[in-house]
């Protein structure tokens, strides 16, 4: 039912992280790409060869806490009156967005847990986790790493449709990041976040 599509550039991390925590996935796939040059190109790429109807993006440095739980949502969450479905965003469209209205949680691995509320409808997901059952076209205008997640989502809306937050991400999902939190430290933000409002704004 799934196919769950990652982009990595360091297999240690994909083997330690996602790759070893995929248990209870059932015959769902996995498709990497590796060694991309942007991660909206990689998940085009993945989109692709995908099999399964409902497409999950995920990061490589993710750690599946409940795989049974998180799927069984997914297929329940994923329909055609839905954009995308993550664990963690803002009920606002804003950019960054953890300065709007921000709802769901995760585990994080600078920061703990995570919680900005129960989950529901919302603009704008973080990128760690996005599922869908649309075909969909990322924008490989975006350079690098960043702002991708911020332009599907708002693809979603205009296209009529309500993103959606789980609710209890953080029983879930544990994002096993060691970035920084600075975004004035994250090489390519700058460049997504001015390709983000040149094209809505």
């Amino acid at each position: 039912m799934i196919s769950w599509i990652v982009a990595s550039h360091h297999y240690p991390t994909l083997r330690d992280n996602l790759a070893a925590t995929m248990r209870g996935t059932g015959d769902d796939e996995v498709v990497v790409v590796e060694n991309a040059t942007s991660i909206a190109a990689a998940y085009n790429e993945g989109q692709d060869r995908a099999r399964n109807p409902i497409r999950c993006y995920v990061h490589h440095d993710v750690r599946i806490l409940d795989a049974r739980r998180l799927r069984a949502e997914l297929v329940d969450a994923c329909t055609s009156q839905v954009g995308m479905v993550g664990v963690v965003g803002s009920r606002t469209a804003v950019w960054p967005w953890w300065d709007g209205l921000t709802l769901g949680s995760v585990v994080d691995g600078r920061m703990g847990v995570l919680n900005l509320g129960s989950g529901g409808p919302c603009a704008v997901l973080d990128g760690l986790l996005l599922a869908t059952v649309h075909t969909v076209q990322w924008d490989e205008s975006y350079p690098g790493w960043h702002g991708y997640d911020h332009d599907m989502c708002a693809q979603m809306v205009a296209h009529g449709l309500s993103n959606l937050c789980l609710t209890d991400g953080y029983q879930m999902v544990h994002h096993n990041t060691d970035g920084p939190t600075n975004v004035g430290y994250v090489d390519g933000w700058a460049e997504a976040e001015r390709r983000y409002r040149e094209k809505w704004g």
